[in-house]
């Protein structure tokens, strides 16, 4: 992701470096593969020396990255977080209805497709992993472009959403960040 635009960056400012590690690379692919572990890291920038870090991507794969750093001797405080994204328990959210269990599965049905997810599963990950692949890009709730119109039943928008003000009134939620409650239709 942003392959071209990095790399112009790096060779504009010659004190950031740049190194791609591609977890399910094309066949021509002859840099680093995999998820990063802490040899990846370590063979990539060698000792952290305290640096800060930032993660970024996925909030279900925090725990992971904390892992490896830690694994390199990376002290806590200087192991920085993104703030957006799906949380990694929607349930735990005071809004998550209180007599739902977010290990059922539901009905999602998108046209004359339906398939069966967890309800503590985004909607987003649902629908790609039934091979429907609506316009996504970061999954952070904030840039809109994965944008569903819930047409019958009810979804939990998690609070990390930054719904447009008319989005509630004619059904719109962003399916990186909803959660599907009951039996759900939607349209993309």
């Amino acid at each position: 992701m942003f392959g071209t635009e990095l790399d112009a960056l790096a060779a504009r400012y010659p004190n950031v470096v740049i190194d791609h590690v591609i977890t399910e690379p094309d066949t021509d692919w002859t840099g680093p593969t995999g998820f990063l572990t802490a040899d990846t890291i370590r063979s990539l920038v060698g000792e952290l020396d305290n640096r800060m870090v930032y993660v970024c991507g996925p909030q279900t794969l925090y725990p992971y990255a904390l892992g490896q750093l830690r694994a390199l001797g990376q002290p806590r405080k200087r192991i920085r977080f993104e703030a957006n994204g799906a949380p990694s328990d929607p349930a735990a959210q005071p809004h998550w209805p209180a007599d739902v269990d977010p290990t059922e599965q539901v009905t999602v049905t998108v046209g004359a497709t339906s398939f069966r997810t967890p309800r503590n599963r985004p909607l987003l990950d649902a629908l790609e992993d039934s091979g429907i692949r609506p316009e996504a890009a970061f999954r952070s709730g904030e840039c809109s472009l994965c944008r569903v119109r819930i047409v019958k039943g009810e979804v939990h928008t998690a609070e990390e959403a930054r719904l447009r003000l008319s989005d509630p009134q004619f059904g719109y939620t962003h399916s990186c960040v909803a959660y599907p409650i009951t039996d759900v239709e939607i349209d993309l």
